[in-house]
């Protein structure tokens, strides 16, 4: 009679000892509190990762290579983010914290798009409302692996922080991403440009602040200006 516990044999899976786990593990009434704690046992016993590691380096890979690819794929149907939140539930993972997944599908409604918002804003740059009137950018979301969420909802840092924070006066802030100036506008201000007509004569024509032209001109604004834009 075999006596060994699930990890004796997962250890024994994972020296091939084992080809693979006894038919019907991930079958039975307790399959996911099993696949839990072999989970953990990998994570933070064999490979000793804390939970920045873990958010850094944990993949689909890493399920595959470690041998819990049947389990994830039966009691999962390999939705990685609904596995996570159960197998670690003490670290409070947000899915966009998970540098090497994707959020799932549809993840991306209001509610999760001003969480990550005022988590980017409050939890991991620390601005005031003034620094992020003078600095936020579409980069400082894409760097946090937020770039999805602006693709997603089809926005810019601009929106974003307006729809998380509807009761401050962000004029500065509109003024300074020409946020009133439309794609094909800024096009046609670039190529105006280009055929001579200064930043003061094209802020009259289009009725905009003259620093939106600049901006517009020179993209000094941030990275992905064109991004939103799509020139």
């Amino acid at each position: 009679m075999n006596t060994k516990t699930i990890l004796e044999i997962y250890d024994d899976v994972l020296s091939k000892r084992l080809k693979r786990f006894p038919l019907q593990t991930w079958d039975q009434a307790d399959s996911r509190d099993t696949f839990i704690k072999l989970m953990r046992y990998l994570v933070q016993d064999k490979l000793n990762w804390d939970r920045s590691m873990f958010c850094s380096h944990f993949c689909l890979a890493i399920i595959s290579t470690y041998r819990l690819n049947g389990g994830f794929g039966r009691l999962y149907q390999r939705n990685i983010y609904p596995m996570i939140t159960e197998c670690f539930p003490e670290w409070n993972i947000r899915a966009w914290e998970m540098k090497k997944s994707r959020v799932p599908e549809g993840f991306w409604t209001i509610k999760h798009s001003i969480e990550a918002t005022t988590w980017l804003v409050e939890e991991v740059l620390q601005w005031d409302y003034e620094k992020v009137s003078r600095e936020i950018s579409n980069s400082a979301f894409h760097e946090h692996n937020l770039g999805g969420l602006l693709r997603i909802r089809n926005a810019n840092a601009v929106d974003m922080i307006i729809e998380a924070y509807p009761k401050h006066d962000w004029s500065y802030l509109k003024e300074r991403e020409g946020y009133r100036i439309t794609p094909k506008q800024a096009a046609r201000i670039k190529e105006l440009h280009r055929k001579g007509y200064n930043q003061r004569e094209l802020s009259k024509m289009f009725q905009c602040d003259p620093v939106s032209i600049f901006n517009i001109v020179h993209k000094k604004t941030h990275q992905h200006y064109d991004v939103f834009f799509r020139f």
